[in-house]
């Protein structure tokens, strides 16, 4: 009987170690998502770049002023740095189990991912997903669990 007790620790240690490295790829993803989508965003006065913003549990609607106020990609790296700290800040609370959103409620953003700019090609949405994936597919890899 001590065997199958044993097993069933060993067994309930092994999924509890699952589930954590589980939230943690989450938040890698996330963070991985955020930082790309800061800096592939297009800018002119960095509101599109100031209103990627992460949600627990539920996602943040309502659109922001810019983080640093610019004009013509002025203010980029100021917004950026504020953004990605503001998206930290929230992933380093997640408990698991919880949903993490990002979401960017500005009404230009859609046209801006489509139609890209002279600076930016048209999907930077969608490559900066594919970098995140890549991101999570390393954390794997180098995961002991």
């Amino acid at each position: 009987m001590s065997d199958f007790h044993s097993f069933a620790k060993r067994l309930r240690e092994k999924a509890k170690a699952f589930d954590k490295e589980g939230n943690e790829l989450a938040i890698t993803a996330a963070n991985a998502l955020i930082r790309e989508l800061v800096f592939r965003t297009p800018v002119d006065k960095s509101t599109a770049l100031s209103n990627w913003v992460v949600g627990i549990g539920k996602a943040k609607i309502n659109p922001i002023s810019a983080h640093v106020l610019g004009s013509k990609g002025s203010t980029r790296f100021q917004s950026a740095e504020k953004a990605i700290i503001d998206a930290y800040s929230v992933l380093k609370n997640k408990k698991r189990g919880q949903k993490i959103y990002i979401s960017n409620s500005i009404d230009y953003i859609v046209p801006l991912n489509t139609n890209g700019t002279r600076s930016v090609s048209p999907g930077f949405v969608e490559a900066s997903i594919e970098v995140a994936k890549r991101a999570v597919q390393n954390r794997i890899k180098l995961s002991k669990v």
